[in-house]
């Protein structure tokens, strides 16, 4: 995820978004120094020292550069102002479509989700869309999104879809395989997809010796592999 992100991206985080924002603090401490973050708490450019369960601590006001209001975040994304910014999805499916809303038939759900938040009205507006999906599984990317709460937008450049196995791209309309992570196959990914692959995806390069020595410092007790 820290690779999504380029130097002197506007890069922006909603709640529930504790790997996002470790990834950002990770981007920011190896090859995009100069990243301006916004944290949907309000705070601009705090000071991530380490990483957290959560990401929306009030904390993160007390150590940053400045502050705004949710309604400003949502002027900032609608006037593209906002470079980049991390969503979350109970299910991803082949086009790009996520949901947060429901499993299930909307009228009668097996599972109601936690909803949107803001993601309806910030994934349209953003340059660069990442979808943070840790937990890589046949239920979790589908065919079909069972509710589409958010849908790719003529305004997203480029929409990466981060797995805690593989990376993908969305080309023509349709997901494809861009990298898997080491020791994991095509089999083992075909398996773990609810929908065919498209591309065979190269192994992804581990991290640098810059970003791991930057990760022991941020993450020492390694909370990231509980959240994958």
């Amino acid at each position: 995820m820290a690779r999504c992100i380029a130097d002197r991206d506007v890069v922006a985080t909603g709640v529930a978004s504790a790997l996002p924002m470790l990834a950002v603090a990770l981007a920011r401490a190896t090859h995009a120094p100069h990243l301006t973050y916004l944290n949907c708490v309000g705070a601009v450019d705090p000071d991530v020292r380490s990483a957290s369960p959560t990401s929306v601590d009030p904390r993160l006001l007390d150590r940053c550069e400045g502050t705004f209001s949710l309604p400003d975040l949502f002027d900032l994304g609608r006037r593209g102002r906002i470079d980049l910014m991390f969503f979350g999805a109970a299910q991803v499916d082949a086009a790009g479509r996520t949901n947060l809303t429901c499993i299930g038939d909307f009228a009668r759900p097996r599972v109601k989700l936690p909803g949107p938040a803001g993601s309806s009205s910030m994934r349209p507006c953003m340059p660069k869309v990442v979808i943070a999906v840790p937990w890589h599984s046949p239920r979790s990317l589908v065919d079909r999104v069972d509710f589409c709460t958010t849908a790719p937008s003529p305004r997203n450049s480029v929409t990466t879809v981060v797995t805690g196995l593989a990376l993908f791209r969305l080309e023509g309309g349709r997901l494809r395989l861009f990298s898997r992570a080491e020791g994991v196959s095509l089999e083992d990914l075909r398996a773990a997809t609810g929908f065919p692959l498209d591309g065979g995806g190269e192994t992804a390069a581990g991290p640098t010796r810059a970003e791991a020595e930057a990760l022991r410092v941020l993450d020492p007790a390694g909370i990231r592999h509980r959240m994958i």
